[in-house]
């Protein structure tokens, strides 16, 4: 509720610091919590406001530029039926892994979704294991439809067989 009063009552730029300085102080508290680590107030402030600057400079778009139309390879399922994809992917620098998973209608509309960020497991064969256990969750939850007809198209699951 409060998130979005703060959303209808400031401009697009305070909302932004907004919402930096709030998942800063979320951050820096449990830096304090988690590894006894204490920051002052003006450096949180200052780390927030280094996060914002950073992040304008490369999220600007020139105007004159035009999306590049990319090709797809995504084919959309018969009407009434829900398409759910999942990937797995890991991460090199900070050892951690994330797993997605979506479900879209024919039209191609996103129904449900789920994003996760991991501790890294021992291979890519059990980060891709984990996404589809998640796909198959996520598709009990919402129940798609009275039947489940599934297909898995990971090379990593096919050449396990």
């Amino acid at each position: 509720m409060w998130m979005r009063d703060a959303h209808e009552k400031l401009d697009a730029g305070n909302f932004c610091l907004f919402l930096i300085i709030s998942w800063a102080l979320w951050y820096y508290r449990n830096l304090l919590l988690m590894e006894n680590e204490s920051s002052k107030p003006h450096q949180i402030l200052d780390f927030a406001m280094a996060y914002l600057q950073t992040y304008n400079e490369v999220s600007v778009v020139p105007h004159h530029r035009h999306p590049t139309p990319h090709p797809t390879s995504w084919l959309s399922p018969a009407r009434g039926i829900i398409k759910i994809n999942y990937d797995g992917a890991t991460f090199d620098p900070t050892h951690e892994t994330g797993i997605s998973v979506v479900a879209r209608d024919n039209s191609g509309n996103c129904v449900a979704w789920v994003s996760q960020r991991l501790a890294r497991p021992a291979s890519a064969f059990i980060v891709e294991a984990l996404a589809a256990r998640e796909a198959i969750s996520l598709a009990l939850r919402h129940y798609f439809g009275r039947r489940l007809h599934y297909t898995f198209t990971c090379p990593a699951f096919e050449r396990r067989r």
